[in-house]
């Protein structure tokens, strides 16, 4: 059992939206489609990992500081469809009916709040796990009690599991270097720019032998002269990038608190069917522990 999970609720609201564009309800006044799949998300989450308590967290409205400090971040996202955020709201009252506390905090990004609340969590001696596809977490995982749990493909419940020991083992340094990884490579996902003609294998092996971006770069002059000029030309953009992929983890936390599940069930009857949402109903009250993968597969 895992004493503690925290999901990335904007994940699970993206992957189940676009997943369950074919989900037919008789719902005529507004698309349930990603509440269908969000909650179905969520229960299959909390029938695999059974925790004792839980949080989700969401991405608040408006730009994050990350984008005063880089217009071009993120730029290339398309905005959400209305059809998608007209459904948050629904999301938010689908987790009061089962009593799940869930977060977000204006300025910043859904996985700096993961990133603070988990290692506050933590510091109190918790064990925590964070389910998201966001590879932003790994470098977290610097911590022993943090587990990343990164939904899979095929059938419900299949996370890769990744820890510090396991990621490291993986990608031959600790995951506190994965910020100097990404900020060499970049990340196209949120425009992160890296340093151009640094690639995945020339980032690992730099981050490998000389570790932090800092030390790499007081080490150009043991480097051959192509990488060397590649690092020299793209330093700022380098240095730029390492700030935009390290998460905060100075965010005051006090006030959260994840919570037990404890499912209202006439409310959530009540909801379910003013929504066409019969069969997610059923679903959450059928829900029963299983079990995580052990496998380790991380696609970057």
């Amino acid at each position: 059992m895992t004493e503690i999970i925290l999901i990335d609720g904007n994940y699970f609201a993206f992957r189940a939206f676009y997943g369950f564009s074919d989900f037919q309800s008789s719902c005529d006044e507004h698309p349930v489609n990603a509440v269908y799949g969000f909650g179905s998300f969520l229960v299959d989450s909390l029938a695999f990992l059974d925790p004792q308590r839980i949080a989700v967290v969401f991405d608040a409205p408006g730009h994050s500081f990350r984008k005063v400090i880089f217009r071009d971040y993120k730029a290339q996202r398309p905005t959400p469809p209305v059809e998608l955020t007209e459904q948050f709201p629904l999301i938010e009252e689908f987790l009061d009916c089962l009593g799940i506390p869930y977060f977000s905090m204006e300025g910043v990004e859904g996985d700096d709040l993961i990133a603070s609340l988990a290692l506050d969590l933590a510091g109190q001696g918790q064990e925590v796990g964070m389910i998201s596809a966001d590879k932003d977490l790994f470098q977290l995982l610097a911590n022993e009690r943090l587990t990343l749990f990164r939904p899979g493909r095929g059938h419900p419940g299949n996370y890769e599991k990744v820890n510090r020991d396991s990621f490291t083992s993986k990608f031959g340094f600790p995951p506190a270097h994965h910020v100097d990884y990404l900020a060499l490579v970049g990340d196209r996902v949120d425009n992160v720019p890296g340093v151009r003609g640094i690639g995945h294998r020339g980032a690992s092996r730099l981050v490998s032998e000389h570790g932090s971006l800092e030390n790499i770069y007081q080490e150009l002059d043991s480097l051959p002269s192509a990488t060397r000029k590649k690092l020299e030309t793209g330093k700022e953009m380098a240095f730029l990038s390492k700030t935009l992929v390290t998460l905060k983890t100075d965010l005051d936390v006090r006030e959260l608190s994840p919570g037990a599940c404890s499912m209202d069930r006439d409310e959530l009857y009540c909801y379910c069917m003013e929504n066409s949402l019969q069969s997610l109903y059923h679903k959450c009250l059928d829900c029963s522990p299983g079990k995580v993968l052990e496998e380790v597969y991380i696609p970057f």
